[in-house]
């Protein structure tokens, strides 16, 4: 499938209409990005074995919070620059 040449097209549809792939490098910084945010919310999550729960549930839900806002960010900015279907 030949890439498109759109401004600020960074999404296409795949063959078939199942999902999407990058096709320029915005598209890829933007999926990488993505998964670096998340990788980091995993790793910086607190690990079991803490007495007070509160100290435990607390920089969980902000790092939750953290990877939802990222997710919604990360789907806005998919579905802005995504062409048109096939």
């Amino acid at each position: 499938m030949a890439v498109r040449r759109q401004t600020g097209v960074w999404f296409e549809p795949r063959a078939g209409g199942k999902g999407i792939r990058p096709v320029n490098s915005k598209g890829w910084a933007l999926v990488i990005a993505y998964l670096a945010a998340l990788g980091i919310a995993i790793v910086a999550m607190p690990r079991p074995g803490i007495a007070d729960p509160m100290e435990f549930a607390m920089p969980l839900i902000a790092i939750l919070a953290v990877m939802a806002v990222a997710t919604f960010v990360f789907v806005l900015l998919v579905r802005r620059h995504t062409a048109a279907g096939n």
